[in-house]
Parts: structure tokens; C-alpha cells; sequence
């Protein structure tokens, strides 16, 4: 099945826009439900539907903000109706937000209402603030959670929420389609200054409506000016508007031999490209694969721990490969050196933790899978070997585009390396794995080697393929029953899954 990507940039260019919608705004707006609004009649809904979103609006604006520059406001309204008992884990609700250091998006205006329709009337039961619940999903993310009162089979669930973001470089994708609930409507606006130059993406088969316009808006953005007070600056541009709508949208189900599910779903992601204020010269944000392979080397987090002299590894190294008569040897004795002696605490990871070193890395034998294969590129390193990073995008985690370095849509890190003349990848954080071999979930399409003539690498899953054999042996006894054996060979990730076992 081949997927259908679109790219386009949004600039201060007006895109065409001819459609009949053009110029309508949403009727769905939070807390205005009727009778009506309980007889669900879409197509996209069949017998294996347990809720249904009728309703998912999201916006995205860009406005100025007291320290400087931009933030992202950011609303959502969805609205949900339960078709049976099976479907009433919708009434959960967890909704993520960024964190960086001290810096983090500000989560504002939640309300959620459950309505149930009794004896023709709708009755209201809302969700109390003190429901509202702040957990720490890690060091990067925060998230909200709730869970709807008074949910029961036929209710309608609906609930609407800001996010305030500092982070103006991450303009937030959107989903039309979903893998359980199907949805009836589903709309995303976006307006963008003209000083921002993004990129989007659009994936998946369903047809989306697209409107496109801009009008002059003025911004006033305040920045402390070290004394007490506060200076203010009013700047005047074109505020460009893209609006997508989808409507009967049926939910994505996993087939047969399909690799991942999140690879065919219909959605739009966004990555900056460029920012350029009047009178100043254009900035690139990682506005190229090398830019952002220069990036990611001098980030502390990611290649300054491999870049920079790792003498402390030295002596330990030297004894792991010590006897080996050639470089093959060597790699082959680190590798299984640091994939037998370290644990991954978390099967994914891009980055180093906060605080954290290779140092401490190898002293507490455990780590991330960015950090056990950064380590393991330091060590091969530490003896003059070849070894570079290559980040990717697991199946779990959906394509990584080839066309443009969306950093976000990156989640694991591997090493490469030369084996017999060939380039080898490697990934120490599976047990078990033996050189050169990967975790079937690796073989996702494009991968990035970050190195400072980088080049793009391809996973396909096509190529990850085994046998598994059988043998039956059986013969007659005499009683002219059956008697016999069977031996089975499995294939190679099918025993390495056993060995784990």
C-alpha cells in the first residue's frame, strides 16, 4: 500500500481559495446540545463502533507575549457520544503538555460537561476543577487528566481546553483520522504571521477541504527592559489562515500484514523553517538535513557527549579489546561488551537525560536507548573506529519524512558503523540482538545519519524476512494408530524473542 504525502509551505503568499465553505465558520460550538444531537445518522459510524466523535475542532494562532517574541494559543473542543457500554473508556481524558527546564505551556479555560438525554430532555452534569488532575510524564511533558461524571450508555461528552505555548516553533499536528473512534467532523485552522515560515505535511487517503487566506493584523508584543518597566512594540503584517476540514471519517483498523497503523492514518504536521522580522535578514530553523546535523552535534544532550574527549573511557576500553588483532574485532567485542552489560530503562529516547553524562551512563549500567547507543558510538570512537548516530522512527512511532528534518517525528537512536566493508547498524540496547541485527520495529523507512556531511539512510520493512521449518515425521504402530515427532526451527527474531523469554 503505497501512503499519499503532500508538502507544502505556508508563506505570505495567500493560497487560491475557491470552496463554498470558504468563508463559514463552525455551528458547533461548546455547551449548545439538543435532542437532536443524540441520533447519530453518519456513515463513518459501522457495528464495530463503541463511541463516536461528533464533533473535533482544533485552532492554532500565534500572538504576541510578555517576554519578547511569540506563543502559540492553542483551543480544542471534542465532543464524543457513547454508543455502548464498550465505549465508555472514552470518559477518560489525559492531554499532554511540554516542558523545558523552568519553562513550560500553560494549560487554561478546561470545562467538561457529560449530557444524557432523559425523557426527551438534556440534563448536564459538569466536571468540577478540583477533577482536573497535573501528573509528571517525564522531564519534557506534563499531562492533564479527567475523567467524565455521570457516563453511561447513549451519553454525550464534550469538553474544551487552551494551551498557551512559549515554544512558537512547535505548531501542533492534527489528527483527522482515528485507529478506534470513528469521527463525523473533524476541522483544524492554523494563522500564522508572515514572519513564520512553516512546512506541513499532510498524510493518509481522506480528502480534505482546504480554505486559504490572509488579512492585515497587528501584534504587540511587551519585553522587560531591565528597569522595572516594560517596553512595548506594535508590528502590522499579513496573518495567513489555513483551514482543513474532514467530515465522515470511518476509523483506521489494523489489517493484515500492514506495518503500523500510525504510517496510514490522515494527519498534518508542522515544522518552522524560517523566521524573518522587516528590515532583518532571514533565519533558518533547521532548514536543512545539514543544519540540523550541525544542530544536533553541538547540543549537550545528543553529540557534544560524543564529539568531546572521552579519555575517562580509556583504560576500560583498551581491556575489552584487548587480544583483538583487527578493527572488525574490536567493534564486535565493544558491542557485545556494552549490549550485555547495560539495561535500557525506556525503549526509545532521542537525547540524554537532563544532569546526566555518558559518564554516568556506563558507571550505573543502565540508560535510555539514545544514551546506551551514544555510549556505545563513544567507546568505538575512543580506539580510532568509525561511528556516527543515525536517528529513526520507529513503526510505533509512525514515517519520519524523508523530505524535510522534522526533528519531532524522531524517537530512537542507533549506531553505524563499517563491518567487512559494509555498513553495519547496531542498537546495544537489545538484549540478546546479535551485531548487525535490528529489532523488526526499527525497518520504518528513512533514517538520518548525523554526522557532518549527513546522509539520509532506508530501513524498509520489505527487507526484514525469515523461514521458519517444520519437520513431521510420523509412522504407523501397530495397533494402526499414529506415533511420530516434529521439529521446528524458528527463524531468527522469532528465536531471539524466545531466548528472551
Amino acid at each position: 500500500m503505497t501512503n499519499k504525502i503532500c508538502m507544502a509551505v505556508l508563506t505570505a503568499c495567500c493560497l487560491i481559495a475557491n470552496l463554498s465553505f470558504a468563508q463559514n465558520k463552525s455551528a458547533i460550538k461548546f455547551g449548545k446540545i439538543t435532542s437532536s444531537d443524540f441520533k447519530v445518522t453518519s456513515p463513518a459510524v459501522d457495528s464495530a463502533s463503541n463511541a463516536v466523535i461528533l464533533a473535533d475542532i482544533g485552532s492554532s494562532t500565534m500572538d504576541g507575549n510578555n517576554n519578547g517574541f511569540f506563543s502559540i494559543k492553542y483551543t480544542h473542543l471534542r465532543r464524543i457520544k457513547i454508543l455502548n457500554k464498550n465505549g465508555i473508556d472514552a470518559a477518560d481524558v489525559s492531554i499532554l503538555l511540554h516542558v523545558s527546564g523552568s519553562t513550560e505551556e500553560k494549560f487554561e479555560d478546561c470545562k467538561a460537561i457529560t449530557y444524557n438525554l432523559e425523557n426527551g430532555e438534556v440534563k448536564q452534569t459538569k466536571l468540577e476543577n478540583s477533577n482536573i488532575f497535573k501528573e509528571k510524564a517525564s522531564k519534557y511533558a506534563t499531562v492533564r487528566k479527567f475523567t467524565f461524571p455521570n457516563v453511561k450508555e447513549g451519553s454525550i461528552l464534550e469538553y474544551t481546553y487552551t494551551i498557551v505555548s512559549p515554544f512558537y516553533d512547535y505548531l501542533r499536528s492534527w489528527e483527522f483520522q482515528g485507529t478506534s473512534l470513528p469521527r463525523v467532523y473533524s476541522e483544524y485552522t492554523v494563522k500564522i504571521p508572515e514572519y513564520f515560515n512553516f512546512v506541513f505535511f499532510s498524510q493518509g487517503y481522506v480528502q480534505l477541504k482546504n480554505e486559504a487566506n490572509s488579512k492585515i493584523q497587528s501584534y504587540s508584543v511587551t519585553e522587560s527592559n531591565g528597569t522595572g518597566a516594560s517596553d512595548r512594540y506594535a508590528l502590522t503584517g499579513y496573518e495567513n489562515t489555513n483551514r482543513w476540514i474532514a467530515t465522515d471519517i470511518p476509523a483506521l483498523r489494523e489489517e493484515t500484514y500492514t506495518s503500523t497503523i500510525e504510517n496510514h492514518l490522515s494527519k498534518i504536521d508542522f515544522q518552522l523553517k524560517q523566521v524573518q522580522f522587516p528590515q532583518q535578514s532571514p533565519r533558518e530553523h533547521i532548514g536543512s538535513w545539514a543544519k540540523a546535523a550541525e544542530n544536533l552535534l553541538k547540543r549537550e544532550d545528543f553529540g557534544y557527549e560524543i564529539t568531546r574527549p572521552n579519555n575517562w573511557l580509556t583504560d576500560d576500553v583498551k581491556k575489552i579489546v584487548n587480544g583483538t588483532s583487527s578493527d572488525d574485532e574490536k567493534k564486535s567485542k565493544i558491542y557485545d561488551f556494552v549490549r550485555d552489560n547495560f539495561t535500557a530503562t525506556y525503549h526509545a529516547g532521542m537525547y540524554i537525560n537532563d544532569n546526566t553524562t555518558l559518564k554516568d551512563i556506563f558507571r550505573k549500567r543502565s540508560g535510555n536507548v539514545a544514551e546506551i547507543n551514544l555510549l556505545l558510538i563513544a567507546m568505538l570512537r575512543q580506539v580510532g573506529l568509525t561511528a556516527d548516530p543515525v536517528i529513526i522512527s520507529t513503526k510505533d512511532n509512525g514515517w519520519a519524512h524523508a523530505f524535510y528534518p522534522l526533528m519531532n517525528k524522531y524517537n530512537y537512536v542507533l549506531c553505524q558503523t563499517i563491518m567487512n566493508g559494509k555498513l553495519v547498524y547496531l542498537d546495544a540496547s537489545q538484549p540478546k540482538m546479535g551485531f548487525g541485527k535490528l529489532s523488526p520495529l526499527c525497518y520504518n523507512g528513512t533514517g538520518f545519519v548525523v554526522k557532518p556531511q549527513p546522509a539520509n539512510i532506508v530501513l524498509e520493512s520489505d527487507s526484514v524476512s525469515e523461514s521458519k521449518f517444520t519437520m513431521i515425521f510420523l509412522t504407523q504402530d501397530d495397533k494402526n494408530g499414529l506415533k511420530g515427532f516434529f521439529k521446528t526451527t524458528p527463524g531468527y527474531y522469532e528465536s531471539t524473542e524466545l531466548r528472551k523469554n
